[in-house]
């Protein structure tokens, strides 16, 4: 990296938009409760979609990304359809009924206004977020919020990541992707418990609410 230059770590839900991650979960379960109510039970397949993103925690298999071990484990509680089969499904609802959520997706103004001032400042750019979903799910919020994926430096999705947050090893993987130390890196979000962890391994944490920190230096 250049002389005074940084990587900065932006998460999504509740940082770069405005709606946060318990409303935005809940609006997302609504949408695909209605998509799947013809072709599996809502309430058993909700419930066993928190199970197994509960499991990517606690089931570290650095072999498999969060996609591969999302699917094997969901597929296999389900029970009475193929991995193939939920894999077209989720598929399918992400290329359409998703873009439901697009009303709600309202950015964050100065979150956003000072990504793009710290990426024409030369910084690098990585949108940090939990990698619990595929990369076409991130891509349109990206999008919905007025950015590009081009922006970013790096990406983190379920296809690309073998942790998820607050683990240390999610971002000590970031910092290996993006080849940063800790002390190179500036984690901005909205979840003390989840993004606050990237102080774990060394990485400075600014609160979105407190963006002013940052701003104020651009």
């Amino acid at each position: 990296m250049g002389i005074n230059t940084l990587c900065y770590l932006f998460d999504l839900d509740g940082t770069l938009t405005t709606l946060d991650d318990d409303t935005f979960i809940k609006i997302y379960f609504k949408l695909l409760s209605e998509y799947s109510r013809d072709r599996v039970d809502p309430k058993r397949l909700l419930a066993t979609i928190l199970t197994a993103v509960k499991n990517l925690e606690v089931e570290v298999e650095t072999r498999e990304n969060n996609y591969q071990r999302f699917m094997r484990f969901f597929s296999k509680k389900m029970g009475d359809k193929s991995q193939q089969w939920y894999e077209s499904f989720f598929n399918k609802f992400y290329e359409t009924d998703f873009d439901g959520l697009e009303t709600f997706i309202k950015p964050r103004e100065n979150a956003v206004k000072a990504l793009l001032e710290l990426k024409k400042q030369g910084h690098r750019i990585v949108l940090a977020t939990n990698p619990v979903f595929p990369y076409i799910a991130i891509e349109k919020r990206i999008r919905w919020v007025g950015l590009t994926p081009e922006i970013f430096d790096h990406i983190t999705t379920m296809e690309n990541s073998h942790f998820v947050k607050p683990l240390p090893d999610y971002y000590l993987e970031i910092m290996e992707t993006v080849g940063v130390s800790p002390k190179e890196c500036i984690m901005i979000g909205n979840d003390e418990i989840m993004d606050g962890a990237c102080r774990n391994v060394g990485i400075a944490y600014i609160n979105v609410m407190e963006l002013e920190v940052l701003l104020k230096d651009l």
